[in-house]
C-alpha cells in the first residue's frame, strides 16, 4: 500500500482519463427499420402475400412526419399516395399507430417487436 502512495505522489503520475458515455457529437441519431407494404386494406395478415417483403431503412429521428413520410415514398417501392402507419399485434391483426413521426414511434416503443406496415388509405 505504500507502494501506491509513493507511485501517486511522484510527479508526472496521473490517472487514466475516463472515456465520456452516452454523447455524441455531431451526428443526428438514427434508428433503422423493417418496413413492408400492405397489398390491401386489410385488418389482419394471415398470409405472407398479404406484405411485401420487408426492407431496412435508416431514418434520423429529427425528421417531421411529413419528410418521414416521403422518406419512405423515395425508399420502397409500391408505396401508395396516401398510407397509414400500423404494426401488427400477436393476433396478426393490423393496428394502426397513432404516432406519425421517427421519434415518437422509438420513444413510445410503438413498433413493440413488430415491423412497420404501410397500409393504403381507402377514400
Amino acid at each position: 500500500m505504500d507502494r501506491l502512495q509513493v507511485f501517486r505522489q511522484e510527479p508526472g503520475a496521473r490517472s487514466v482519463p475516463r472515456r465520456r458515455r452516452g454523447t455524441r457529437t455531431g451526428r443526428p441519431r438514427q434508428i433503422t427499420l423493417k418496413v413492408s407494404v400492405l397489398r390491401s386494406d386489410i385488418t389482419s395478415v394471415r398470409l405472407r402475400n398479404d406484405a411485401t417483403a420487408p426492407v431496412r431503412v435508416v431514418v434520423a429521428l429529427d425528421l417531421t412526419p411529413q419528410q418521414f413520410h416521403q422518406l419512405l415514398r423515395d425508399n420502397i417501392t409500391g408505396v401508395p399516395d396516401e398510407f397509414e402507419l400500423c404494426r401488427v399485434n400477436g393476433q396478426r391483426e393490423v393496428v394502426p399507430l397513432t404516432q406519425q413521426c421517427p421519434m415518437d414511434i422509438h420513444t413510445h416503443h410503438a413498433l413493440q417487436r413488430s415491423n412497420l406496415y404501410l397500409r393504403p388509405k381507402v377514400s
